[in-house]
């Protein structure tokens, strides 16, 4: 029954042309060097992935940081994806 809701709300976005878009919680931090804060980060980020598929959002905003170096952070949390990434698709 919740998946076919979703469906619906996914043919309704296309339907009227809405932009959906997720905005994850500002507890959802790739950028720490803390694992297990990562690691929940991660699986948050992949419960929101699966849930704006099932209603065809195509953006997710991910809160940066406020530590540091920017460019470093940046580069930091796109290994953290790609790391994650590599390990979803095995």
């Amino acid at each position: 029954m919740i998946l076919e809701r979703l469906h619906s709300c996914k043919i309704y976005r296309k339907k009227h042309d809405i932009r959906l878009t997720f905005h994850l919680d500002q507890f959802v931090v790739l950028s720490l060097t803390r694992a297990e804060v990562v690691k929940n980060s991660l699986l948050e980020l992949k419960y929101q992935t699966e849930l704006a598929d099932l209603v065809g959002a195509d953006v997710i905003n991910v809160h940066g940081s406020a530590y540091g170096n920017k460019k470093q952070v940046t580069v930091e949390v796109k290994q953290k994806l790609r790391i994650s990434c590599a390990k979803t698709e095995k």
